[in-house]
């Protein structure tokens, strides 16, 4: 699985909080959460309010041991969101085939805390 080797090449630790910027349905969010269940908190955040929903109603189909989950309604280019969870995060994991030039990093520049690993995934394998 694909994710499972990103975040096992991004060390992930007991306690760590996962920030999934532009969610979607939660896919990520969710497999995150349960391929690593000791991860403190995974947050999904997305800017389409349907979307939120779904992913939250999806929360409670996986099965077994996962992560503690939430899924929230935002834009990562609005400084409040970046405060609230980027500055909490230890993992960042973004799909980032449709994000602006640039947007991404100048979001996470000032608010991620030292020692963050970045994942960034920029363009759909065919």
């Amino acid at each position: 699985d694909f994710l499972a080797v990103l975040m096992r090449a991004a060390g992930v630790q007991r306690g760590q909080v996962f920030v999934d910027v532009g969610s979607g349905c939660g896919r990520t969010t969710l497999g995150a959460a349960a391929l690593y269940p000791s991860l403190g908190k995974c947050t999904g955040v997305e800017f389409l309010p349907e979307l939120v929903k779904m992913s939250n109603g999806y929360r409670g189909k996986v099965k077994g041991r996962k992560a503690s989950t939430d899924f929230v309604s935002g834009d990562f280019t609005d400084p409040a969101v970046q405060s609230r969870l980027f500055g909490k995060a230890d993992i960042v994991f973004a799909s980032a085939t449709y994000f602006n030039k640039n947007e991404l990093e100048v979001a996470l520049e000032d608010t991620l805390k030292v020692g963050s690993k970045v994942i960034m995934v920029d363009q759909r394998l065919r």
